[in-house]
């Protein structure tokens, strides 16, 4: 089993204890030239505008707003939108056994490599994924959303290491939630129960008339 062999396994006995690359994304390319492409068209964008401008000077401010606000739109918009996604994925990342730590890079919005260090210890696996993400990060009061995918992992382990599946499977249930899905049960069935009681007063009622 995955799980017996994770157990087993302590990554601080390899690679002689040097640090090394243990992920590497398969979309790094497509990334940096999305992201570039978003400048070159929010610069087009921001030359459009200005003969816009020009053009519908004498217009009415309507069509002025209007119009600007479209081409705004895709001008500020589609940067940011695309930078809301890309500053998730990992473009690759590095382990050192000697701290245990793992090196996450990302890009910044203008493309700089931007380097995440963090430990198991800081890593949160979401119970319900978002958008374009895996695990969370915290980092001081901050929680880091990132994307990765296990097949750019080297070493698959780590990924499980990652992921948790190297601890043990939690059944705890939560006590409150049991009150709450009892307190709901009893609501539906009261409800149940009296609009069946109402629609069997009713039948008789129209019965005896």
């Amino acid at each position: 089993m995955f799980n017996s062999k994770l157990e087993d396994w302590d990554p601080r006995n390899t690679n002689n204890g040097q640090p090394s690359i243990i992920y590497e994304g398969q979309l790094n390319r497509q990334i940096r030239s999305v992201k570039i492409f978003s400048f070159m068209t929010t610069l087009l964008g921001l030359t459009i505008q200005i003969r816009l401008y020009e053009k519908l000077g004498d217009s009415s401010i309507a069509a002025l707003v209007g119009v600007v606000g479209i081409v705004g739109f895709f001008t500020y918009a589609t940067p940011i939108l695309i930078h809301l996604m890309a500053k998730r994925y990992v473009t690759d990342m590095t382990y050192d056994p000697k701290s245990d730590t793992y090196t996450a890079v990302t890009y910044s919005f203008f493309l700089k490599r931007k380097e995440l260090k963090f430990t198991v210890q800081d890593v949160i696996v979401p119970t319900v994924p978002g958008i374009f993400t895996t695990i969370l990060v915290k980092e001081n009061e901050k929680k880091i959303p990132l994307f990765l995918a296990d097949i750019c992992f080297q070493e698959l382990k780590h990924f499980g290491r990652l992921m948790g599946y190297d601890k043990p499977m939690d059944f705890e249930i939560n006590s409150n939630d049991i009150d709450e899905a009892m307190k709901l049960k009893r609501a539906t069935t009261a409800s149940a129960k009296s609009q069946s009681y109402t629609s069997t007063k009713s039948s008789t009622t129209s019965g005896s008339s």
